[in-house]
């Protein structure tokens, strides 16, 4: 399972959203709709991905917005936002771009 990660100069955050709608916008701002759809998890899931995939991963943004709408290696950019955690949050599908 791949997840999508933030970059915020080196530090990779895992963005988790309060609703859907949000998670979609988030994606379409930050030009990622194509590659990545939003699932919603349980709680327990999203620590089972800090646990499993995600493991490096320090911090967990809620809700965090789309920087300049670009693209890194890992994924968009964060602008700041608060790091808490919920339960949506991308995952990367199956089409190719």
């Amino acid at each position: 399972m791949e997840v999508l990660t933030l970059d915020d100069d080196g530090k990779e955050i895992l963005p988790v959203f309060s609703h859907e709608e949000e998670a979609e916008m988030f994606l379409r701002f930050g030009d990622l709709a194509c590659c990545w759809r939003v699932r919603e998890s349980s709680a327990g899931e999203v620590v089972s991905v800090l646990y499993g995939p995600c493991a490096g991963v320090r911090e967990v943004a809620l809700d965090p917005l789309p920087k300049d709408g670009g693209r890194e290696d890992r994924g968009a950019r964060l602008a700041p936002s608060e790091t808490l955690h919920r339960a949506h949050h991308g995952r990367k599908t199956s089409q190719s771009p």
